[in-house]
């Protein structure tokens, strides 16, 4: 009973510190999301803390869903975005939202580019389908990859938080 005790109690201080890191819900046309607290709205997305002189990010987009692209779900679609990107994939995993949404998680290793090329970045992809399959919002936080940990938490549940909205 005691154990029982105090992993509910951890449970909720961890619920609770997460949680306090993110912000008041955003709506974009047919969906929302709770970004991360205190982190700068921008064309696009949020601008978090810059670590190490780079940005770290969350954006989102609306992806049609081609037709002509012969996939069926979500997994297939997901499975075409990174099919000539498989090596650079860290992990790929079934992700499910607060409120039942069903999508993929892809985390993604890239290098840098421009001028500086040592400079590589975590990518954490969630994708959703929209509601009548016609088009998949994606969810992309970005972040050094020597910072990724610190960042996955706050991805994770800020992603937990997207959902359609009915109009």
């Amino acid at each position: 009973m005691k154990k029982l005790f105090l992993l509910l109690v951890i449970a909720y201080c961890y619920n609770a510190v997460v949680n306090a890191q993110i912000g008041a819900r955003v709506t974009h046309g047919f969906w929302s999301m709770c970004p991360p607290r205190s982190w700068e709205t921008s064309v696009g997305g949020f601008l978090g803390p810059v670590e190490q002189g780079v940005n770290t990010t969350v954006t989102t987009k609306m992806n049609v869903w081609a037709k002509s692209r012969a996939v069926n779900n979500l997994k297939e679609y997901v499975d075409e975005e990174f099919r000539h990107l498989e090596s650079a994939v860290i992990s790929r995993s079934s992700f499910k939202t607060n409120s039942g949404i069903t999508g993929e998680k892809v985390v993604f290793r890239t290098g840098g580019s421009g001028n500086d090329k040592n400079t590589i970045l975590n990518v954490h992809y969630f994708f959703f389908r929209e509601k009548e399959m016609r088009n998949c919002v994606v969810i992309e936080c970005s972040v050094l990859e020597s910072k990724s940990s610190k960042y996955l938490a706050i991805f994770d549940e800020s992603a937990k938080t997207f959902m359609h909205i009915n109009k």
